[in-house]
């Protein structure tokens, strides 16, 4: 299997290196691997950004925040239950804002 070498990308700050998104696209995997090696993209479609491509700080506990969408059962959650915790969290977060002001 041949591997091609991505085209050079940008480099900018810190290791942040400018790349296309079509660059991306087609070589995915390449920079996967660079970002495991510490290696930050940002990614750009007509000259603007679009996201950057960085290592997650596991230890960040937002990270993780998620809501188990399979039941009891092990399959999945009906939408109104799925609502109904979505609007229990909007308005948990809405008390935090309010109550910091």
């Amino acid at each position: 299997m041949k591997t091609i070498a991505p085209k050079k990308s940008l480099k900018i700050m810190n290791r942040t290196h400018i790349i296309g998104l079509k660059e991306f696209r087609n070589n995915t995997e390449t920079y996967i691997r660079r970002v495991q090696k510490g290696e930050s993209f940002a990614v750009v479609r007509r000259s603007e950004p679009v996201f950057k491509l960085t290592m997650l700080d596991e230890d960040d506990p937002s990270l993780w925040d998620s809501i188990d969408l399979r039941g009891k059962n092990g399959r999945g959650v009906p939408a109104e239950k799925v609502l109904a915790v979505l609007q229990k969290m909007l308005h948990a977060e809405n008390k935090k804002v309010s109550q910091k002001n």
